[in-house]
């Protein structure tokens, strides 16, 4: 390193650890505090564990695992004439605005029936019995409300629109299997 480049050095060298100590003192998030969500994931603690119902005539079991630190999974298989139907796996997830229910639908031989991203669902409202989600992508569920039963048990109602608009209503209500 030559005598005239040295100056040059020092000067970046020094920038380099003014930066590091200015970005040092920054603070994640600027301006006001953001209000704590309005519905977390302790609401539905209750959901853990295994659980049975029917969906029309087929048999439906689903086991919901957590509340681990920021979710609750769940997978549901659907039985159709004693043969595996359908495959769900959902995640409760607690994001910095509240619930979010994501939901994937599989094949008996794993192949997914959703081709792109996963249905989302935003928890909208709650009431301490009544969890309404809305879907802010399509219509495929729109509306899904899980609703915990004084008995223990739960319902859930799903409503469905096609292409067409053609509305179809899906309900389940769900046991504790002991």
């Amino acid at each position: 390193m030559t005598r005239k480049s040295i100056p040059g050095c020092l000067l970046a060298i020094t920038f380099v650890i003014l930066s590091m100590h200015a970005f040092g003192q920054q603070k994640p998030h600027e301006g006001p505090p953001r209000p704590k969500p309005k519905f977390s994931l302790n609401d539905f603690a209750w959901m853990a564990g295994r659980w049975q119902g029917t969906i029309d005539y087929n048999i439906a079991d689903v086991t919901y695992m957590g509340p681990d630190p920021g979710s609750i999974s769940g997978v549901l298989v659907v039985h159709r004439d004693e043969r595996i139907y359908v495959v769900e796996l959902s995640n409760l997830v607690q994001t910095l605005d509240g619930v979010t229910l994501y939901i994937r639908h599989f094949s008996p031989e794993l192949q997914a029936w959703e081709k792109t991203d996963p249905v989302v669902l935003k928890l909208v409202s709650f009431d301490g019995k009544t969890a309404e989600f809305d879907n802010p992508v399509n219509d495929n569920p729109k509306r899904s409300i899980i609703t915990r039963n004084p008995d223990g048990s739960f319902t859930d109602h799903s409503d469905i629109y096609d292409e067409k608009g053609q509305h179809q209503a899906m309900e389940a209500r769900y046991t504790r299997v002991k």
